[in-house]
């Protein structure tokens, strides 16, 4: 506030007669600024703000060194500060530089902490609290023998409390108490120490101290409806809950418009259910809400049996509570929150509580939509940091869920949209390794290797590192790094491995050999794995024999790759759900692929149809069209043949296998030397 308010408003505004302290009143009559100065003076309390400031500044250009060139600078800009709050101009900058530069030039100056007083309530019109804070703390400490100290010290404690910051508070209100006992804050500081000692938590600490104010000044009570509603609630805080209901329903008789009245009423409703008097807290509830609609109150009262339906789930079935069913129904009055009051900071509880309502019923992506919407800045903190720690364990367990349901697509949306915000303070190495090991069934190796090797920083498990190694080595292979790969199995100890890591290691050696032209080493360490490789392990077996069949491909055994294909493609098909569709569909391709290498073009031709028939509208499907182009075109089924050219055509326009399929289908016209194919 500035300095247009009535003089008496404020215990310690500034008087209308100044009292010079560094000149006598000898010279300050003989000063020949007096006159010019009292004019000034005349047009400020009038409320002439122009002449007041045209006149002030002509003090100090006439009279530079006159004894009163401080007060006239100081009314200047108390002039200017009013002229400002008159016309409601919210840029205030201009007047704080003023002042301060004043107050520096003429620290010693009875005017300065009136003059930072101003400076601080300037702060509070642009709603700067923090910054007038600092010059009210800055007035305290330069000054703390002014009138005005105590002004600032009220207003440090004022500001701390509207912005929550109740310890603050506190001290400045004690401050106040036992610095300046005589200056007309003591009877509002002493309640307000009691209300932040009860925000504080320490309930038995703010009854006594309610009580002593009360005790000196019990007139205070009926006067401030704040007070009577905190010290009901500390008396329900200590669970004394007759004195707590006589002293809220105190307000509905001497404050019954009163915005604390219906955050009183509700409580008053909720320690009844507190005390299991179910059926009159929720009648007292519902009168709640009918009589206050549309307030904090009944957000409260619906809260309070909303929670109460969690709590006692079969409650809505007795007779006496039959008739308020809706609002025990926990989940429809949570909603009804959420929907109804969006822009009310209590409908983040409601929103809480829905997210734990889905968490609980391990409906992880409903419990995401509530808590996305609480871990916004904007959101009050103590809401925001739960909702924080609740997204987490939500996330966590739908990572679980989803690494054990080998859902791998859905781990790599998760961890792209809050794995930065959730993901990177973990209490162990997991949900990295489950993210990790997604990321390489999705075939994002390089992302999965920099998770696999982020890892290596929570020591883990000899059981947990031989995975780790095992996934890093994998994605080195796919991305081609077969030395990387290499390099990471040679340190192990194979032999002293337990059998079934044994077989994971092997089974990978055998393929970085057939990447590095070694293709009868291959063949003779696949032998040995086959050996000791258990019938039950479908998904080993089948790679084995994959691999088999590439490593006698590569050396020109066609009739063993096939074989070798044939038992590969013919497990997955019996064990689908030991192996996915993507790589059933990569196995079927390759035997069918070296069926048509060694002419046999009828059975390459139904193994691409049976590829084909296990795939979705998807650029893969073209390639496997081109591949049954080409067995048509050996075998010269001319029909067939415009069939597929048309469907890839109308379907894959822009393929590059469609570009390829006619391609062939021209070359091939030309070499037989007949459109026909006869």
């Amino acid at each position: 506030m500035l300095t247009d308010k009535p003089i008496a408003e404020k215990p310690e505004s500034r008087p209308s007669e100044e009292k010079i302290v560094s000149t006598s009143a000898a010279e300050i009559e003989a000063d020949p600024g007096r006159e010019l100065y009292d004019q000034g003076l005349q047009h400020y309390l009038k409320g002439e703000l122009e002449k007041a400031m045209e006149t002030f500044s002509r003090l100090v250009t006439l009279f530079p060194h006159s004894a009163l060139v401080p007060k006239a600078l100081f009314r200047y800009n108390d002039a200017l500060a009013r002229q400002e709050n008159s016309g409601n101009s919210r840029n205030l900058h201009h007047l704080i530089d003023n002042y301060l530069q004043v107050v520096r030039k003429y620290s010693r100056d009875s005017d300065a902490p009136w003059a930072l007083l101003q400076v601080g309530r300037a702060y509070e019109s642009m709603d700067f609290d923090y910054e007038a804070e600092g010059v009210y703390q800055a007035l305290v400490h330069q000054y703390p023998r002014s009138r005005f100290a105590a002004a600032a010290w009220y207003e440090t404690a004022r500001i701390n409390y509207s912005l929550k910051r109740y310890r603050k508070a506190l001290h400045a209100y004690e401050q106040l108490v036992k610095e300046y006992p005589e200056r007309g804050f003591s009877i509002e500081a002493e309640f307000y120490q009691a209300h932040c000692l009860y925000h504080l938590g320490d309930f038995t600490k703010a009854l006594s101290r309610y009580q002593s104010a009360l005790k000196r000044t019990p007139e205070y009570l009926q006067a401030d409806p704040q007070t009577i509603y905190l010290l009901g609630s500390c008396y329900l805080s200590l669970k004394k809950y007759q004195q707590a209901r006589d002293y809220l329903l105190l307000m509905r008789n001497l404050f019954p418009e009163n915005d604390f009245t219906n955050l009183a009423l509700a409580k008053v409703g909720d320690s009844l259910l507190t005390q299991g008097k179910f059926a009159e807290g929720v009648a007292f509830l519902a009168m709640v809400i009918k009589e206050y609609p549309e307030t904090d109150g009944e957000i409260l009262a619906r809260l309070a049996m909303a929670r109460l339906g969690v709590e006692n789930p079969g409650l809505a079935g007795r007779p006496e509570l039959r008739p308020y069913a809706e609002f025990l129904d926990s989940q429809q009055a949570y909603a009804l929150i959420a929907d109804n009051y969006p822009d009310n900071p209590l409908s983040n509880v409601a929103r809480l509580r829905l997210g734990r309502l889905f968490y609980k019923q391990r409906d992880y992506a409903g419990a995401r939509q509530f808590f996305d919407q609480l871990i916004l800045p904007q959101v009050d903190h103590d809401i925001r940091s739960v909702a924080l720690a609740e997204m987490r364990k939500v996330i966590y367990d739908e990572l679980r869920e989803d690494y054990q349901q080998k859902k791998y697509a859905a781990m790599v949306a998760l961890q792209k949209r809050y794995g930065n915000n959730f993901l990177p303070r973990p209490t162990g190495m997991y949900p990295f390794f489950w993210l990790a090991e997604a990321m390489r069934h999705q075939g994002l190796y390089a992302g999965a290797l920099k998770l696999y090797g982020s890892l290596q920083g929570f020591k883990p498990s000899q059981e947990e590192l031989l995975a780790i190694t095992w996934g890093m080595a994998s994605c080195h292979l796919f991305l081609g790094q077969v030395k990387d790969a290499a390099g990471l199995l040679q340190p192990l100890a194979m032999d002293n491995l337990e059998n079934s890591w044994w077989l994971k290691m092997m089974l990978l050696k055998a393929e970085i050999m057939i990447r590095e032209g070694e293709n009868q080493a291959a063949l003779k360490l696949s032998v040995e794995i086959r050996s000791r490789l258990p019938a039950r392990q479908i998904t080993e077996r089948v790679s084995l024999m994959s691999m088999m069949g590439e490593a006698y491909s590569n050396v020109g055994e066609i009739d063993a790759a096939i074989a070798s294909y044939r038992e590969a493609v013919s497990l997955a098909n019996a064990q689908p759900q030991m192996v996915d569709v993507a790589h059933r569909v990569t196995l079927t391709s390759a035997l069918a692929r070296i069926l048509f290498v060694r002419g046999d073009y009828q059975a390459s031709l139904a193994r691409f149809r049976q590829a084909s028939l296990l795939m979705n509208r998807h650029e893969n499907l073209a390639e496997l069209l081109y591949w049954q182009s080409l067995c048509h075109a050996r075998l010269g089924q001319k029909k067939e043949l415009d069939k597929i050219i048309n469907t890839l055509k109308s379907r894959y326009k822009n393929s590059d296998w469609t570009s390829l399929a006619i391609s062939n289908l021209k070359d091939y016209q030309w070499k037989t030397g007949s459109r026909n194919l006869q």
